[in-house]
């Protein structure tokens, strides 16, 4: 009798670990829609752009000013293009993200931004040749547990500013014509 009693207090202390551990990490809402201050994507200025640009979280637990401390949660969440279509575009929302060994305290996080079809498309951020990032930024600390994502507070604003600008990136063949051009202006400049 003794063996049962040891081994169902033992099977209780067990199950109560697995759910303390599978909720030991912080949930943010990964959704620019409904943070404030309200910001979105932009390219060239504006936030009609296309439901092909898709978006990903980067995070830090703690507080840094080093994108390469950042770690990557590998979203692929496009633009809303609902939102869009009512002028409201650069926004996505709604997709609840948990931060991996998260307990208490701040965390930075940043947001990426790429195209994934088109002249400059890619399947993620670093093969696309239209992208963007955000700035860093600090939020005070994360819902855990059971209850529900936080919504974004820590952005710095104001309504209307960009959150990040999307920017063309030029081909490496670009930077090798431009390369050659100021060898051979150098070489010229020097037989003179």
């Amino acid at each position: 009798m003794k063996k049962t009693i040891i081994a169902s207090v033992l099977g209780i202390a067990a199950s109560v670990a697995t759910v303390t551990s599978s909720y030991g990490q912080g949930h943010t809402a990964f959704d620019n829609y409904n943070a404030s201050p309200y910001m979105n994507v932009r390219y060239n200025g504006s936030g009609d752009i296309s439901p092909t640009i898709h978006v990903d979280l980067l995070y830090f637990i703690g507080t840094t000013a080093n994108p390469a401390a950042l770690t990557d949660l590998n979203l692929n969440v496009p633009l809303n293009p609902t939102k869009m279509a009512l002028g409201q575009g650069g926004y996505w929302d709604g997709v609840g993200v948990d931060i991996p060994g998260y307990s208490t305290g701040p965390v930075t996080f940043q947001v990426r931004a790429w195209e994934t079809v088109g002249p400059n498309g890619g399947a993620n951020f670093a093969a696309s040749g239209l992208r963007g990032s955000s700035f860093l930024w600090q939020e005070s600390s994360l819902t855990t547990g059971t209850t529900p994502a936080n919504f974004w507070s820590g952005l710095p604003g104001p309504n209307g500013a960009a959150l990040l600008n999307l920017t063309a990136v030029p081909e490496p063949s670009t930077f090798a014509l431009i390369g050659l051009g100021t060898g051979a202006l150098l070489f010229f400049r020097r037989r003179k």
